[in-house]
């Protein structure tokens, strides 16, 4: 992974850190501290968009698990930028990791996502979201149909 982009408060603390992985087509987004004003999530997302659009990045995780405190005042303009920018990009898969219960703004940005085409899937640990978006998928069927070789 490549750290591209640290996205301070007005206090500089950082609230939100953006990786890419060219290679696995993956962007990562780590949210730490709090993000209380609409315009940082608008920062932390369009600066996404433009990336996933300049490195054709098809799956997207974003980690929720050391944010403090709750996004509920902003779902709804998240949902906007998910309709407005997301839509536009090549994401095809979307994880977000988190380990706070499940609520209807959550529902509702994951809901927005999945009408633009994208798959979503919720994790409350990194390691299964990022299995799920760089492993490749095989069917059952096919590991049922597949030759052992024994030595």
């Amino acid at each position: 992974m490549q750290h591209i982009k640290h996205f301070m408060d007005s206090q500089n603390f950082i609230y939100a850190s953006v990786s890419i992985n060219v290679q696995t087509q993956l962007i990562m987004t780590m949210w730490r501290g709090q993000v209380t004003e609409s315009h940082q999530l608008s920062d932390v997302i369009n600066f996404c968009c433009e990336q996933m659009n300049e490195h054709n990045l098809k799956s997207w995780l974003s980690d929720f698990t050391a944010i403090q405190g709750h996004f509920h005042g902003l779902s709804a303009h998240a949902q906007k930028m998910v309709f407005e920018n997301v839509a536009l990009t090549p994401l095809k898969h979307f994880a977000l990791v988190s380990q706070l219960a499940a609520n209807p703004s959550r529902s509702a940005l994951l809901h927005a996502l999945r009408q633009v085409k994208v798959e979503v899937r919720s994790f409350d640990l990194f390691t299964p979201a990022i299995e799920w978006l760089i492993l490749p998928h095989i069917d059952d069927a096919i590991w049922n149909q597949s030759k052992t070789i024994s030595f």
